[in-house]
């Protein structure tokens, strides 16, 4: 004869058990009753037995090891870094089923964390190491920076002998996700999942074969680096890039103006105060000759930054001689008042 644990009613195939004192009882000191319902969880069996309000876990091991799951990675936040190649993110897809038209299998994107521009490279093979040299050779002559941190998975190609010497020569950091965990890699591993996806929607819509992957990953790339990125605001990580270097040939030229403005007043003052036309020839000419000069020989190289000729090493230097404006310009305003005193020292 078995025991009676509990009594109730059947409805829609559940057994619903009366409330009372031994089924409570029988629920909490034995395993039978949640075993035999299958492993429900405490939630559901609180509805199925009504009179299991104050029970607040179920002890059953084999329920914690049939139901267990990993962690969750925490989402990252306020994270970005704080100026353009301070971080980079890398990482090979590969190999393609299909090869491409110039017969290539891999590709490998470089994305700068804090603008979100990508640069994609195809590949031949997976430790292509030059690649990474050539985008490092890039980056100095365009944006006169330097890769400070290089993020990556645990991919054999990442360490080979010649990437670790060439990565400590240039004094670049090497970071690298844990084997098998690529949800620390997560920038590069969406974007591969965006550019895959578009590329493929390209394809589609083309109506071309799968030979022409290639292309179509290279003008991904081209399109989601002028397209609003919801990790930047809705801004474009093109724009995000290019604005730090086109924003202070302008700043200069505004401070120029101003600065030229002022030293106009300055002199304007100093002839109601003295009356005397000699200054006019003395001060005022040279020095808004030579502010006039500087202002004309800057102009003309911003509009070859804004052109983009500024790749070539005398542009770039010259760019970099604009500072001189700004030391320039306190040393004219002090040299005014002691031109203008020597011009009225007695003969």
């Amino acid at each position: 004869m078995g025991q009676t644990i509990g009594a109730g009613t059947e409805s829609h195939g559940l057994y619903y058990l009366y409330p009372s004192t031994s089924t409570t009882c029988v629920a909490v000191e034995s395993p039978d009753l949640h075993r035999r319902l299958g492993h429900p969880s405490l939630s559901k069996l609180k509805k199925m037995v009504s009179g299991l309000p104050q029970l607040e876990s179920i002890k059953c091991e084999s329920c914690q090891l049939g139901k267990h799951v990993r962690v969750s990675f925490s989402n990252r936040t306020n994270n970005r870094a704080m100026s353009p190649f301070d971080v980079v993110h890398s990482d090979v897809w590969g190999p393609s089923r299909v090869c491409s038209v110039l017969g290539y299998k891999y590709y490998v994107t470089f994305i700068d964390d804090f603008s979100r521009c990508t640069w994609i490279f195809l590949m031949n093979d997976r430790s292509e190491f030059n690649i990474f040299k050539n985008f490092c050779s890039e980056v100095m002559t365009q944006f006169g920076k330097t890769i400070r941190i290089l993020r990556n998975d645990n991919a054999k190609e990442y360490f080979s002998v010649s990437f670790n010497s060439f990565m400590h020569s240039k004094g670049i950091i090497h970071q690298s996700s844990c084997p098998h965990t690529p949800q620390q890699n997560g920038v590069a591993e969406r974007k591969h999942r965006h550019i895959v996806d578009t590329a493929r929607t390209l394809l589609l819509n083309a109506n071309v074969p799968l030979k022409f992957w290639g292309d179509a990953i290279l003008t991904t790339g081209y399109l989601i680096n002028r397209m609003p990125s919801f990790v930047l605001n809705n801004q474009v990580p093109y724009c995000t890039l290019q604005i730090p270097y086109m924003l202070f040939p302008l700043v200069s030229s505004v401070v120029l103006v101003l600065f030229t403005i002022y030293l106009q007043v300055v002199i304007k003052c100093l002839l109601v105060l003295s009356n005397a036309s000699s200054l006019v020839t003395l001060v005022s000419k040279k020095v808004i000759d030579v502010i006039v000069l500087l202002h004309t020989a800057f102009t003309h190289l911003q509009m070859l930054h804004s052109l983009r000729i500024y790749h070539t090493l005398p542009i770039q230097m010259l760019l970099r001689l604009s500072w001189i404006k700004f030391c320039l310009f306190p040393i004219l305003i002090l040299l005014s008042p002691l031109l203008y005193l020597q011009s009225h020292q007695p003969y």
